[in-house]
């Protein structure tokens, strides 16, 4: 054997005995260390491949494989993506197919308020309209339970109007027991707060006071949820909302639609305090009636997600925002407005993308601002985001449907760019 044979077979020998590579790679706030050793090929000594390793890097882009001559070298600048985002999606844990849709109102009055229906033809009014969850919500008083309807009396201003304005009301102020579920409907126990900026109290019989945090404190001490009404018709800084909101777990949401569109601004606020809650802690948006008599009603509704039809699952979708709003300022008369039957949320690629039917537009909005249009939108394409996307989609005679916002967190470097 000669020399140079001998040499090149002790270099190869060496060649085959050593470690190849070490790739540490971060995938949001987890690090994942991985190590993987890649023996050398014989008829390729200088050859590295890391083979099946698909992994994100700290900016949300793939470690690059490392190829056999080309590898760059460690001090070399590499390319680098945009960051993933992080997104809270209220629709998350729904099943979509499996789930059913229920038509719902939150806020209606009777003649045991200053309503001009009685309870029982109200209920049988919503029911008519295909209505699977109401919530009777007269003022400060409890319209509840559905059974004892006629053991309840109208209020002094009903017996008055019987007078005044007795075209406005009905020919008598008997009221009828009603069952909910021999109806298939659910019945939620409610009230109208209203001694101050009014609010919806659920699940609670208590009656409130003159101070808004003690009937908050008490409608939480009593198991309850609250939601504000109709924000627009008070004169409240941002701020103030943004306070209670964070304080008040168990103030789940914000009416943005109350009686067709009475209050427009509404949207504008529940905006700016998403800008300053989000994504940490979410505000629901609500569409309501707010029915005082029968032209009030069918012009605004929610649409509850539900794995069935109880209360415990319409409590559920309140607390978690399993909904979605809707506002048909034609009525029951008027088209039907867009359906949502899924949102898809794609974290790896920021991406959202809205299933629905009998839409005309669905435009995305952030910051109070429209920040793209179509069914499916790339965040990491978008230019002035906030902390929340939320999407509303429009069909036919100015009907409109509204998601849940979504929270948005951008991971790596560029978190700090995000406006707050």
């Amino acid at each position: 054997m000669s020399r140079d044979e001998r040499s090149r077979r002790t270099w190869s020998g060496r060649v085959l005995s050593s470690a190849a590579a070490l790739v540490t790679v971060v995938v949001s706030t987890v690090t994942v260390l991985t190590i993987v050793l890649v023996s050398a090929a014989a008829g390729g000594a200088g050859s590295a491949v890391l083979s099946g390793l698909n992994a994100v890097g700290p900016a949300g882009g793939a470690i690059a494989e490392a190829d056999s001559p080309g590898a760059e070298s460690p001090g070399a600048e590499t390319e680098t993506t945009e960051p993933l985002w992080v997104i809270t999606d209220p629709y998350g844990e729904l099943d979509w197919a499996a789930y059913g849709q229920y038509k719902a109102n939150l806020h209606t009055h009777t003649t045991t308020s200053d309503g001009t229906m009685n309870p029982h033809v109200v209920v049988d009014t919503y029911q008519a309209l295909g209505y699977a969850v109401l919530a009777i919500t007269d003022h400060d008083e409890v319209t509840y339970p559905w059974t004892a309807f006629s053991e309840m009396r109208a209020s002094s201003l009903s017996s008055r109007r019987m007078f005044t304005v007795a075209h406005r009301m009905p020919k008598s102020l008997e009221f009828e027991d009603r069952d909910p579920d021999r109806m298939g409907m659910v019945a939620i126990q409610g009230n109208e707060l209203s001694m101050h900026h009014h609010m919806g109290s659920y699940f609670s019989d208590y009656r409130g006071t003159a101070d808004l945090e003690a009937s908050l404190a008490a409608t939480a001490a009593n198991g309850g949820l609250a939601m504000l009404f109709h924000p627009g018709r008070y004169n409240r800084p941002v701020e103030w909302y943004v306070e209670l909101y964070r304080r008040y777990d168990h103030l789940f949401g914000l009416e943005v639609y109350n009686q067709g569109d009475r209050y427009p601004g509404d949207r504008r606020l529940w905006d700016a305090i998403l800008d300053r809650t989000m994504p940490e802690r979410p505000v629901w948006g609500y569409s309501n009636d707010d029915a005082h008599d029968l032209s009030h009603i069918g012009l605004n509704w929610n649409t509850l997600i539900l794995p069935e039809l109880s209360v415990e699952a319409v409590r559920r979708a309140m607390e978690r925002g399993h909904s979605y709003f809707v506002y048909a300022p034609l009525g029951p008369g008027g088209p039907a407005p867009p359906v949502l039957e899924a949102v898809t949320v794609d974290d790896r690629n920021a991406t959202l993308e809205v299933t629905a039917r009998g839409h005309t537009q669905v435009d995305w909005v952030s910051s109070g601002a429209v920040v793209a249009s179509g069914e499916r939108v790339a965040l990491d394409e978008l230019e002035g985001l906030g902390a929340y996307i939320r999407a509303e989609l429009r069909g036919a005679g100015g009907t409109v449907v509204g998601t849940q916002p979504f929270g948005l967190l951008p991971s790596g470097p560029a978190a700090a760019s995000l406006p707050r």
